[in-house]
């Protein structure tokens, strides 16, 4: 028992010593200077951060050294032996294909959506999967023709680039459910071949879709009103109980109705500080997760690409034509890796 108490010491010093020779004595002593070095050494070696120190991320501490604290987190093991270090921009194109099936039934819908598909598939030659975001999950068809065709679209003969299903969003889930049990849904979507949640922030609907094979992207809106960031943050360790130890949650993001670069926000909408500092909250509180998304269609370009100084490495999906720029509101692939290239502290771009 004494070997065990008295080594305590030793391990701490050795902790403090490997951290000054990563962060450097510059940055060590400012860490020191704000009473920083405990909650640094928990950061750099990836444990999980008692509720009083969330509390300082979301209230107390300075912008520049929560952006001094995630350094350092990228500095640790756990994220050298990971992807952490890349950024990822998600392709995606659009496809009308509730409104096609609709118009003409499934064998039309399906030779437009093929021909459009195997057109971007002979300009393009992509890492990443190309995902498919349909018009809408819900309308007039049958749902079994909505999810065969999806299919059907997603295994393409001969094709050089991958194509696949962006998921609905728990909201999106929330409207088709209306129609059939949601058990029954999830095992549509899953023989559809839709692998991910994506989007939205009904927990419980997370949860059962988790608990149902399916991975989860969460994101949290923001608010600028101190009660909305209280329930935040405090929402934030709910999803690292609740959700975290399950491996499904892939992605979290926070997001304002208005990117906070156009001129229409409201006193409602979140500032630019507070973005920043949920950026940071979630990639210092979730380091388990793989992308913390700052979505360019959400944020703006200006504070998404920022917030890759503050643990982002996720700026959502780029269009992989006009079209489907126009359709979704959404940037340019193009736009968006040269956005990456110019700003981003990493080593390498997935595209």
């Amino acid at each position: 028992m004494n070997s065990v108490t008295n080594s305590a010491p030793v391990l701490a010093e050795l902790d403090s010593l490997l951290l000054r020779e990563k962060a450097g004595d510059f940055a060590y002593s400012r860490l020191e200077r704000e009473d920083l070095t405990q909650l640094a050494t928990l950061i750099f070696n990836g444990e999980e951060l008692p509720l009083r120190d969330v509390e300082r991320i979301a209230r107390e501490i300075s912008l520049p050294m929560l952006a001094k604290l995630v350094q350092i987190q990228r500095l640790g093991r756990a994220f050298q032996s990971a992807k952490r270090l890349e950024v990822r921009i998600r392709p995606v194109c659009f496809l009308p294909l509730a409104s096609l099936l609709e118009e003409g039934g499934k064998e039309f819908a399906l030779d437009l959506c093929t021909s459009y598909l195997r057109e971007l598939d002979k300009n393009l030659t992509l890492a990443q999967d190309i995902l498919m975001a349909v018009d809408r999950w819900h309308g007039l068809f049958a749902t079994d023709d909505f999810l065969s065709s999806l299919f059907s679209l997603s295994h393409l003969d001969g094709a050089r680039n991958r194509f696949a299903i962006l998921g609905p969003s728990t909201f999106e889930l929330d409207q088709i459910a209306e129609m059939h049990s949601l058990s029954e849904l999830l095992t549509r979507l899953r023989l559809a071949g839709v692998t991910t949640i994506e989007g939205g922030s009904d927990l419980e609907l997370h949860e059962f879709s988790v608990r149902r094979g399916f991975a989860v992207a969460v994101g949290q809106q923001l608010a600028n009103n101190n009660g909305s960031w209280d329930r935040f943050w405090r929402e934030v360790l709910h999803l690292r109980t609740r959700l975290v130890p399950s491996g499904a949650l892939q992605v979290w993001f926070p997001w304002s109705s208005t990117p906070l670069d156009r001129s229409e926000n409201s006193a409602e909408s979140p500032l630019g500080e507070q973005t920043l500092r949920a950026v940071a909250l979630g990639r210092l509180v979730l380091p388990e997760v793989p992308y913390i998304r700052s979505p360019l269609s959400l944020m703006g370009c200006k504070v998404s690409h920022v917030a890759l100084e503050f643990g982002a490495n996720d700026l959502g999906f780029g269009a992989v034509d006009s079209r489907t720029a126009e359709r979704l509101q959404i940037e340019r692939l193009s736009t968006v890796t040269n956005l990456v290239r110019e700003h981003a502290p990493f080593s390498r771009i997935v595209i």
